[in-house]
């Protein structure tokens, strides 16, 4: 590891704010034409540029968690505050409670919950409390469905989302993506036999940095945001430094496993599926949203086994077996590269159904 190397990964160690970055992950990077524009749609500070080399702007970034929320295919994570997140709450349904609350950082604790200690999953995704059964995140945005589908297997019955000033905020535009992760979450829970309630809630905030400033003026930092702030622009430094040596052809069409929280989804629609017993020997199958990160291939006869969708799958999905592409479900995370990437337009993506999910693990009811 070479000084700028060993510099760059300093740097990441000392900013956990920052979501992790794995740009040969990213669709419109491995593939110039890609339509996807997920984290583009969700950022409010314009902080993640995709192409042509996915890069993150750190003194932009809000922390949001947003981008990591829609990325299918973990090219930009907050892996340990998700880690985190579901920890909690499977704490909470552990210790007897069938209720818990999510609260966005702007939220004034005290007037809506001031009997409960907040776990706040911050900058580095650890809590501040083992206690709390209010768990504090930057923003709502950063929940995604598989999140929400979590807390009902752990025994989570009623989930109340709390924000607070949402037309003032800089991260407005983060904040509405959750609409989405909770219809995809509750219309999920509904086919398998689940439930979870979710109840949206606004309540008063503490004006603060997070605030849109009516006119511009200069920050007033604190010791620790001015450490960080000067992290960020020397991770930039190093990352721009160390841009040219990654940006070849084995790098950009690279292959890794799927985010560990997509075997994780399987994992938990496994078990609703075995609870709800519309599994394997349920006729007929039950057909999952088409926004969760999963899918099912379906080859069209035009296709010609030229290998492109192969190559392109950013987590080796796909395979040719005697020139016709079969996928592995369990690795693929639906993210529609191979079908943008098929010259004759053979392929297509179908929601994945009850039957193709795995049995719960063992001791799982």
């Amino acid at each position: 590891m070479d000084r700028l190397q060993l510099l760059d990964a300093g740097l990441r160690a000392f900013d956990a704010s920052l979501p992790g970055v794995a740009p040969p992950l990213c669709l419109a990077t491995r593939y110039r034409a890609s339509s996807c524009r997920r984290c583009l749609d969700v950022c409010p500070t314009a902080a993640v540029e995709p192409a042509p080399w996915l890069r993150l702007v750190p003194e932009r970034c809000s922390s949001c968690g947003a981008c990591a929320a829609v990325c299918p295919t973990g090219a930009l994570a907050f892996t340990a505050r998700s880690e985190a997140l579901r920890e909690r709450l499977c704490a909470i349904a552990a210790g007897g409670g069938r209720q818990a609350m999510v609260a966005c950082r702007r939220v004034e604790l005290d007037v809506v919950c001031p009997e409960a200690a907040p776990a706040r999953l911050g900058k580095d995704g650890d809590g501040d409390h083992d206690d709390g059964e209010v768990v504090v995140l930057p923003c709502l945005g950063a929940l995604s469905a598989a999140e929400l589908i979590g807390a009902a297997v752990a025994g989570i019955s009623g989930l109340t989302l709390v924000s607070a000033g949402c037309e003032a905020c800089r991260e407005r535009s983060a904040a509405l993506s959750v609409e989405s992760a909770i219809d995809t979450a509750v219309a999920t829970l509904e086919a398998l036999g689940g439930h979870l309630s979710v109840t949206r809630r606004s309540a008063p905030h503490a004006a603060g940095r997070h605030d849109e400033p009516e006119a511009p003026a200069g920050p007033a930092l604190s010791r620790r945001d001015l450490f960080a702030f000067l992290a960020r622009g020397a991770r930039r430094t190093a990352a721009e430094g160390l841009a040219p040596a990654r940006r070849t052809i084995a790098d950009l069409h690279g292959q890794a496993p799927p985010p560990a929280r997509h075997g994780r989804l399987r994992a938990d629609l496994g078990t609703l599926a075995a609870r709800g017993g519309v599994g394997y020997a349920a006729p007929p199958a039950v057909a999952l949203p088409a926004a969760l990160p999963l899918a099912s291939l379906e080859v069209g006869p035009g296709c010609t086994g030229c290998d492109l969708c192969v190559r392109y799958c950013p987590h080796g999905a796909l395979t040719l077996a005697g020139g016709v592409p079969r996928c592995d479900e369990s690795l693929c995370t639906g993210c529609g590269l191979c079908v943008e990437v098929c010259p004759p337009a053979a392929l297509a993506l179908r929601p994945v159904t009850a039957r193709s999910l795995p049995g719960p693990p063992a001791g799982v009811p």
